[in-house]
This record gives structure tokens, sequence and C-alpha cells, in this order.
């Protein structure tokens, strides 16, 4: 599928290219000691924060969405990993369409004047009371300083997958339980689980405005989303199947409580809570 097929069509339409057209010169930003100051986050350094802010809490969920959502229900995990993925591009397409864009403010405005900025001002700023664990990132703008965070954030995550994994191996749990295949009167429920472990886009912008390549978001978002799906879904059957009904909404509560990887986990979750 071609680039001018997935465009979105309203960064054509009459009233974004008006606002854009108003707009100083974009040669004379791009020339800006602020912007080649801020441009220096390699592919590496930009996965490495993509996927440290993705990967959370929303993991701890993917055990209880999967058993109460049924197997089959992962289909959904998977589609809104797509979607959001997707929805990085857009972004990516209308902060490449006018260089001088930054956020979604700007955004707002060139595609609906004022008011767009109004609006985007203000789910933006609800976004951040409602969580606020964001906002400490939302003040740095040179996010390659901090990649040793998201890093750390990836490793406790990781660190939470396997402890639940070795809970099978040297916790006395079997996985042994049995998932149902599918149960609709829960989804609406497991749909949000799902959507929140993604729900980190707040801080997208900042990651493309800090590449030294913006080229190449598409394919830190494609990577960044590839691996946490997975990782969440491996983390929903694994802790399914170990805990079956009785699972958690956080699935290392259902893990013994007396065993050393309890403890290790539960380490993990207070610090990557923190972080």
């Amino acid at each position: 599928m071609s680039e001018n097929l997935l465009r979105t069509p309203f960064l054509k339409s009459e009233s974004f290219r008006k606002n854009y057209d108003d707009d100083d010169d974009d040669e004379s930003y791009l020339k800006s000691s602020f912007f080649e100051q801020q441009a220096d986050s390699s592919f590496l350094h930009s996965v490495i924060n993509m996927s440290g802010v993705l990967m959370g809490l929303g993991q701890l969920a993917t055990p209880y969405a999967i058993q109460n959502g049924g197997w089959a229900s992962a289909f959904l995990l998977v589609g809104f990993g797509i979607l959001c993925a997707y929805t990085s591009y857009i972004l990516a397409e209308c902060l490449k369409y006018d260089l001088k864009s930054k956020n979604y403010f700007d955004i707002g405005y060139h595609a609906f004047g004022k008011k767009g900025r109004i609006i985007a001002s203000t789910f933006i700023y609800l976004d951040i009371f409602m969580a606020a664990i964001a906002l400490p990132t939302l003040w740095l703008r040179d996010l390659s300083k901090i990649s040793f965070l998201s890093t750390m954030g990836i490793i406790l995550s990781l660190m939470i997958f396997i402890t639940v994994g070795c809970t099978a191996v040297f916790g006395g749990v079997k996985a042994n339980q049995t998932i149902p295949a599918l149960q609709l009167e829960n989804i609406p429920a497991v749909s949000g689980l799902y959507i929140f472990g993604f729900a980190s886009h707040m801080v997208f912008p900042d990651i493309y405005k800090s590449m030294k390549d913006p080229s190449k978001f598409t394919k830190v978002s494609v990577v960044s989303f590839s691996l946490v799906t997975f990782l969440y879904t491996a983390l929903g059957f694994m802790g399914a199947k170990l805990f079956g009904p009785g699972v958690s909404s956080q699935v290392t509560l259902s893990m013994p409580e007396q065993s050393h990887l309890y403890k290790i986990c539960f380490m993990g979750y207070c610090a990557n809570t923190n972080d």
C-alpha cells in the first residue's frame, strides 16, 4: 500500500493548509539551534524510549483480561496494538507536514485553528491529571538523555514476565488451567484493559522531535509496538494458564505469597510503578 493511500485525509484539508500556510518559513526553524540541540536520539534510543513508556502496569492486567474475555480476545489485543501503531504513524505525518509543530497543541491549531488548540489542550491536561506518572517525561525535551530510565522500565517489566514464568517451573503452580474461547459479555471491560496498555501517545511527539532521523519514526513504532504486544500476549496466556478463573486483576497478586519469586515480582512491580 502506497504512502499516499495511508496518509490521513485531514492533512490535505483546506483548514489545515490555511493555518499551515499562515506560518513562518519552516527552513529557518530547521536551522535554529533549539531544533539541532534536541534532535540527537538514535534509532535504538527511540525504540527504548517508546517501548519503555508503553511497558507499564497494563501488562499486569492482561492475564485477567485473557481469562475473562477468552483466548479469542487476544486478537482484540493485537488489533489494538496495530491500531495504536497506525495512529502513531498518523501523528508523525502531522508533525512532518508542518515542521514547526512540536505537540498536540500545534496539530490542533493547524487543523482547526484556535478552537483546535483549546480542545487539544483540554484533553492533554485531563490526561496529565489522570496519569500524572507521565508528567516528568513531558518536561524533558532531550529524551536521549533519559533512555536509561526507559531501559530500567523495560528490565523491570521483563523481570515481572520472567518471575511469573518461573512460578510454573519453581513455584509449584501448574499451567493446566482452562481458558474459555470467548465471553462476549466481558468484552467491553476487557477492551478497556487492553487499550490501557498502549496509552502512551502523549509523549510520542517528543520522541519524534528528539530523533536524529525522524523519517525512521514509523519503524520505531512498528518495532516498539510489536515487542510490547508480544510481551502482553505472552504474559496474558501464561498468567491465565497458571491461575485460571482465580487470576487477580494484577497477576502478581495471584502468585504464592510465601515464595521468593513473589517477593522479587512485587519489588519489580513497585519499582516499575515509581519508574
